[in-house]
């Protein structure tokens, strides 16, 4: 694993936090590729401070150690071969001067380096031997001129990648600037953008494509997503790339104590847009946990929902001892957000669908495995918002109609802590397309508080209403 610095983190850092690190795996994103090594560890935190000479001399050598060592490796063979054919050659024209192959070796290396301190024995008095002195001062040249010009290409290579850094850098500030929150009109708060499509990012502030990229790959904060996915192949979508932004706290994503029984999680942000923003403002609106999954590989896809316990899946580990505290209060309950209805499902009649561990098409609450304590308190939060949301937004709900909730390894069966355990599977239409996106969380958020918790309602946010930039600044 690797540990990188971010540049901000949200408020509430109850949760198993790395202070201001975030993980990225090795094998994983396109965040943390490789081929961006050469920028040398690339942080905005380091603002506009330039490389000092000697840093950036220090990186020429770091750049071109491998070079270096081939070269020298090579001249110091070819010396090697040239002092043995000097001690044959003069060895029996001078006995008493090369008797030992070591002296032919002294004579070669001292005047490979032009014997500044006069240590070579007498010059070569042979015409093998002379030839062959001729050769060495041709390599003692190529001793210092050839490691010198791959330095000084190392030493640009540098000062290029310096330049890159602080360039990519600025980009990154300003692709931070493209997420002002904007005012959301049904519900008055100011909200930063569930995403920003590349083309008006090149439109509005001027950033070049590859830009973007480049800024994207050096900063966990934000991802590129392709919106095509949001819609299924009857709505023939296409290609539409996007940013995405996003805040980090822990190993493998947020986790947020609001010290509430609800926890919202999401589970599948690296590979499902948008999910993460609703969840997010869902769990903020309310007053509730919240937990995501914002970094790990994309490809091939490890589940933290539905995840196998003995695999070894970066930030698993850290990602259920929070769950575990979370849920450790008595009467908790955990809502697990997915997307429905995206390019690899068809359009259900339903834009939510409820499941609670049992098989798809069981409707009831008879299944021993099914992830409920207490079904009467969810089948009257059922009812209500079932028909809030049918009567105010006209759309409608299911319970395990069209997906299986049934799988051995789902993560709330592995908790230390009995927990009730649903899952709300949520159309794309309504998370990423629709403009009453906010509204319905705050309706849905008002849901749970009433009819789960007993509350009044929703809590006072004021912090929603303050004009910023991103994610920073959010309180609790």
């Amino acid at each position: 694993m690797q540990l990188v610095s971010c540049g901000s983190k949200p408020n509430d850092t109850s949760c198993n936090t790395t202070d201001s690190c975030t993980f990225l795996d090795s094998n994983a994103t396109t965040r943390a590729s490789n081929s961006d090594a050469d920028v040398n560890e690339l942080s905005v935190s380091s603002g506009e401070r330039h490389a000092n000479p000697f840093s950036l001399l220090y990186q020429a050598f770091v750049k071109t150690k491998s070079q270096l060592l081939i070269i020298l490796e090579l001249l110091l063979i070819v010396l090697l071969f040239l002092s043995l054919v000097l001690y044959l050659a003069e060895h029996f024209a001078q006995p008493k001067v090369y008797k030992h192959f070591p002296t032919s070796l002294l004579w070669t290396f001292v005047k490979s380096i032009q014997d500044p301190g006069e240590m070579a024995p007498p010059k070569p008095i042979t015409l093998l031997g002379r030839i062959i002195a001729n050769i060495i001062g041709l390599v003692g040249v190529a001793l210092f001129a050839l490691p010198a010009g791959i330095i000084s290409s190392g030493f640009i290579a540098a000062m290029d990648d310096e330049k890159q850094a602080v360039e990519i850098r600025e980009n990154i500030k300003t692709l931070h600037l493209a997420f002002e929150r904007k005012k959301d009109r049904p519900t008055g708060y100011q909200i930063v953008p569930r995403y920003v499509s590349v083309v008006e990012i090149q439109a509005r502030l001027g950033l070049k494509e590859d830009e973007i990229l480049d800024a994207v790959r050096h900063d966990p904060h934000f991802r590129v997503t392709n919106l095509s996915i949001t819609q299924n192949a009857e709505q023939h979508p296409q290609d539409k790339l996007a940013v995405e932004h996003f805040t980090l706290n822990t190993v493998y994503g947020q986790c947020i104590d609001r010290g509430s029984k609800v926890t919202i999680f999401s589970p599948s942000n690296i590979v499902d847009p948008i999910m993460g923003w609703w969840s997010y403002y869902l769990a903020k609106i309310g007053g509730f946990n919240y937990v995501s999954r914002e970094l790990g590989q994309t490809r091939p896809y490890q589940s933290f929902y539905n995840c196998d316990p003995d695999k070894d899946i970066p930030g698993n580990k850290e990602f259920m001892e929070d769950m575990n505290r979370l849920t450790s209060t008595k009467d908790s309950w955990i809502f697990s957000l997915m997307p429905a209805s995206g390019s690899n499902e068809p359009t259900y009649p339903c834009q939510f669908h409820f499941g609670y561990g049992s098989k798809k098409g069981d409707t009831t609450y008879s299944d021993p495995l099914i992830t409920l304590i207490d079904t009467t308190l969810f089948e009257s939060f059922y009812q209500s918002t079932s028909k809030v949301l049918l009567d105010s937004y006209d759309l409608k709900t299911d319970k395990q109609l069209y997906h299986d909730n049934s799988n051995p390894k789902l993560f709330v069966r592995h908790l230390i802590n009995n927990t009730n355990a649903i899952s709300l599977r949520v159309a794309w239409s309504v998370t990423c397309w629709d403009m009453r996106a906010i509204k319905i969380a705050q309706e849905i958020a008002n849901q749970i508080n009433t009819k789960i918790l007993g509350l009044e309602g929703n809590p006072d946010t004021p912090d929603l209403k303050v004009k910023d930039i991103g994610f920073d600044g959010y309180g609790n």
